[in-house]
C-alpha cells in the first residue's frame, strides 16, 4: 500500500461512518475446507480479527521492537499526533513486508490476517483486512476503522469493484488508505480528471453497514458473489528488480558504517530500528526499500521513471534529489537511474563490453555531437535496431498526417523512453492514476513514442503480449541482463559520490 494516505476529493459525499446496519453479512461458498472440495460460507466480519488475537498482538510487538527508540515510544504512546503516526507505520509495514499479488483464481479465496502475515503477500482484500486488523489491535477505536467495498472509477468512465480501508485521523477526517498511487491535483486546467472512489458497504469487526443504494437493494451476500476484486492490477512496478540493484550495488557494512557516522539519517526510516543494533544486511534492507517504493508515491512525476523521452529534464531532477544530502533523495535518484536502463533506448545503441553491460551513461555527454565513447551507433528509429513504425501512438495526441515519418526525424539522435500517463492512452488502471505534473508540457511527438508495456526491460519475465521492441525471448533476456548489470555499476558508483557530499 501506500506510505501515505490522504483526502478523498468526494469525501463529503458518502457518509463513510455507515448509513444503515446490514443484519445480513455472509460471503456464501467463500473458503474452503483443506483437503476437501467443500466450500463454505463464511460471516465477513471475521475476517477483521478482534483486537485480543494473539497472532495479530505479536505481529505489533514486533514491528514496535523494530523501530527506534523515539519512533516506538511514539507508536505506542497515546497522545495527540500518537494515533496518526501508528497508522504511517503500520502502512509502511503493509508496504514492505506484505507484497501485492493478484490471488484470484476461479474462486477467489479470501484470507484471514493471519494467514496473510504468514504468506507475506495478498491481494486487495487480503491487505485490507490486515491492515484494518493491525490498527484496531493498536489501540485505534474500531469507530474509526472502516473497511470498504465499491467501486474506484476512472476519468473515462470505466469502473472496477474495489476494496479500501478508511481512518478517521484525529482532526475528525476520514482518509483513503489506498494500494494505487492517487493524484487529486495533477492537472488544475482539468479538476475532474481523477479517480472517483463509490462505498456500497463498509466494516468494521463489529458491523457492517451499507452506503449506497445503488445495488438495487440486493443483501450483501448477493452483491458480493458476483465481485472480482482489483481484476487485472499489478502494482508491482519493477519493485523487485529496485531492491535486487541496490542489494548488488551497495555494500551492506559500508552502508551501516555510513549510517552509524551520520545517525540524523536514520529517522528517515521509520521502520529502522537501532543502528548500533541492526544487522547490516537490514540496514540496507530497509533502504532498498525505500528505493523500491519510489514507485508508490503519492504523486506520478515521469522525471522519476525516465518515461515520456524526459531524459535530460529526468536527468535535472536526479542531480537535485542526489544533492538534496537526505536517504529519501538518493533512493528517488537511484530509483531514477535504474529506470534510465530498463525504460530508455540506450541499450539498443550502446556500445557492448564484452557482452556483459553497457558503458555506464554520462549523462552531461549528451552535448557531444557524436557521442562517440558511449555509442556503437547514433540512435535512430527508422532502422532494423529500432523501428518506430512498429508501435503504437497515442491518436490524441499524435496526429500527424504522414504517421510516423515526423516522429523518426524529431527523435533523431536522442534517446528516448516509453510513454506512459499520456491522456486517452492508458492501458491499465494503474496508468490512468498517473497524472504529469503540471509544468511539464506534452509535445506531439511524445504521442509516437512507444507505450511503455511495448520498450521497457524492467521485468525478467518476456511478455510476448505487450512488448514489442525484441523479437524473441534470448534477445530480451540478454537485453535484461546487460542492462541490469550496468545499472549495478552506476549505482555503485553514484553512491560513493554521494557519500562524498557529505
Amino acid at each position: 500500500m501506500c506510505r501515505t494516505h490522504q483526502h478523498i476529493e468526494n469525501s463529503s459525499s458518502w457518509y463513510w461512518d455507515g448509513s444503515r446496519i446490514e443484519h445480513e453479512t455472509t460471503i456464501p461458498h467463500s473458503r474452503q475446507i483443506s483437503g476437501l472440495k467443500n466450500w463454505y460460507d463464511v460471516d465477513i466480519r471475521d475476517f477483521i480479527l478482534d483486537s485480543d488475537n494473539r497472532i495479530i498482538r505479536k505481529a505489533l510487538e514486533r514491528i514496535s521492537d523494530g523501530l527506534p527508540q523515539v519512533h516506538r515510544e511514539k507508536f505506542l504512546a497515546r497522545k495527540e499526533g500518537c494515533f496518526d503516526f501508528r497508522v504511517d507505520v503500520l502502512k509502511e509495514f503493509i508496504t514492505q513486508r506484505i507484497r501485492y499479488e493478484d490471488t484470484q483464481q476461479r474462486n477467489d479465496i479470501w484470507r484471514r490476517p493471519d494467514e496473510t502475515l504468514e504468506l507475506k503477500y495478498g491481494d486487495c482484500e487480503d491487505r485490507a483486512f490486515l491492515l484494518a486488523s493491525l490498527m484496531i489491535a493498536s489501540g485505534l477505536s474500531k469507530y474509526v476503522v472502516r473497511v470498504s467495498f465499491g467501486k474506484i472509477s476512472d476519468t473515462d468512465g470505466k469502473s472496477y469493484d474495489h476494496v479500501w480501508v478508511m481512518y478517521k485521523n484525529e482532526n475528525g477526517i476520514w482518509q483513503l488508505i489506498e494500494p494505487l498511487s492517487y493524484c487529486a491535483n495533477f492537472n488544475k486546467k482539468n479538476p475532474n480528471k481523477t479517480l472517483s472512489y463509490t462505498p456500497s458497504f463498509v466494516m468494521n469487526n463489529d458491523h457492517l453497514w451499507s452506503v449506497d443504494l445503488d445495488y438495487n437493494g440486493k443483501p450483501f451476500s448477493k452483491y458480493i458473489k458476483s465481485r472480482k476484486f482489483w481484476k487485472n492490477f499489478t502494482p508491482q512496478f519493477g519493485y523487485k528488480i529496485h531492491k535486487e540493484l541496490v542489494g548488488l550495488a551497495i555494500d551492506p557494512v559500508d552502508f551501516k558504517k555510513f549510517l552509524m557516522s551520520h545517525r540524523e539519517l536514520c529517522d528517515e526510516i521509520i521502520t529502522l530500528g537501532d543502528v548500533r543494533i541492526t544487522s547490516a544486511d537490514l540496514c540496507l534492507q530497509q533502504f532498498a526499500y525505500m528505493v523500491s517504493n519510489v514507485d508508490l508515491s503519492l504523486k506520478y512525476d515521469p522525471r522519476l521513471h525516465f518515461d515520456n523521452a524526459f531524459i535530460r529534464e529526468s536527468f535535472d531532477l536526479f542531480d537535485k534529489n542526489f544533492r538534496a544530502k537526505t536517504l529519501k533523495g538518493l533512493a528517488r535518484a537511484l530509483h531514477a537511474l535504474g529506470d534510465f536502463y530498463a525504460h530508455s533506448s540506450y541499450g539498443v545503441f550502446a556500445k557492448v563490453i564484452e557482452s556483459k553491460s553497457f558503458p555506464v551513461f554520462e549523462e552531461h555527454d549528451t552535448t557531444k555531437p557524436d557521442y562517440s565513447d558511449q555509442f556503437r551507433t547514433l540512435p535512430h528509429y527508422g532502422g532494423l535496431d529500432f523501428d518506430l513504425t512498429k508501435f503504437s501512438t497515442n491518436t490524441h495526441l499524435y496526429r500527424k498526417k504522414d504517421y510516423k515519418a515526423e516522429a523518426i526525424k524529431y527523435w533523431k539522435d536522442q534517446i528516448i523512453s516509453g510513454r506512459f500517463g499520456q491522456r486517452r492512452d492508458s492501458q491499465t488502471l494503474l496508468e490512468r492514476t498517473q497524472f504529469w505534473p503540471g509544468q511539464l508540457k506534452e509535445e506531439p511527438n511524445q504521442g509516437a513514442l512507444p507505450h511503455h508495456n511495448e520498450m521497457a526491460v524492467d521485468s525478467e519475465v518476456f511478455d510476448t503480449k505487450k512488448h514489442k521492441l525484441f523479437t524473441d525471448g534470448n534477445q530480451y533476456k540478454k537485453q535484461f541482463e546487460m542492462r541490469k548489470a550496468t545499472a549495478i555499476k552506476h549505482i555503485s558508483m553514484k553512491y560513493g559520490e554521494w557519500k562524498k557530499l557529505f
